[in-house]
């Protein structure tokens, strides 16, 4: 994947790095923490495809480098 998509990516999801997820979590893309992740997680309300909000657990990250890291492995995986 082009940097330049994954930069527009990590803007979108993260509202350029301001959003509460990326503040809180340095999580730049919204990945969702499932069963299988070993790490930190923070639950955080969020609407998706529901007509409903809901409470989700995303991954935490030490710092946004993690955050790009972990996208690129999500990705291949």
């Amino acid at each position: 994947i082009l940097p330049s998509i994954t930069i527009g990516q990590a803007a979108l999801e993260s509202g350029w790095g301001t959003s509460v997820l990326s503040t809180k979590a340095n999580n730049l893309f919204g990945i969702k923490a499932n069963s299988t992740w070993k790490g930190n997680k923070i639950s955080m309300k969020t609407s998706e495809y529901y007509n409903q909000t809901i409470v989700d657990a995303f991954r935490v990250y030490p710092n946004k480098n993690a955050s790009l890291i972990d996208y690129e492995n999500f990705l291949v995986e």
